[in-house]
């Protein structure tokens, strides 16, 4: 069986107009929902092996997040610059990919893709996978080239609202 993540980043700041999109921090809430949301699954849920994040600063900060919750080493962070700004089919590129030696991957990127995603793989899910949205993908496969659409389910919906009421 495959599991894979697909983690949005966490909240992100849009005090700096002079950033460009690529380099916009975690914002309060951002930095807030990241590290609890790392921590909840570490400690909780079934951990990830391997992260996959986009190079931009808000998602690579949540990826960070998670590593050091999950007591990963750096080499089970790979920074994938597709991911960044990533269609569907580049996702799945990405995914079927991943090294078989990982039963358990997450992946860190953005919106709207991530909400595309999660529906084309399991034809269900949210109409926004929202900021630090953390969704658990199932497929009773033995290869990552075969974690395709028709044969995932969601087996984890979590996202910082469900924990935090008032925002």
């Amino acid at each position: 069986m495959k599991k894979l993540w697909i983690v949005r980043h966490a909240k992100s700041s849009w005090s700096d107009y002079s950033l460009p999109d690529h380099d916009r921090p975690l914002n309060k809430r951002g930095k807030r929902d990241a590290p609890f949301m790392a921590k909840h699954i570490a400690e909780n849920h079934t951990r990830p092996e391997l992260l996959l994040s986009s190079t931009a600063n808000r998602a690579y900060t949540t990826c960070l997040n998670f590593k050091d919750a999950l007591g990963l080493d750096e080499d089970s962070v790979v920074k994938v610059p597709e991911l960044y700004h990533a269609s569907i089919a580049t996702c799945l590129d990405i995914i079927k990919n991943i090294d078989e030696k990982y039963d358990v991957a997450a992946i860190f990127g953005h919106n709207p893709t991530f909400t595309y995603l999660i529906h084309e793989l399991t034809a269900e899910g949210p109409d926004n996978h929202p900021t630090c949205g953390c969704a658990l993908i199932s497929s009773d496969v033995n290869r990552w080239k075969h974690f395709t659409e028709g044969n995932c389910e969601i087996s984890k919906y979590l996202f910082p609202k469900q924990f935090f009421k008032n925002g």
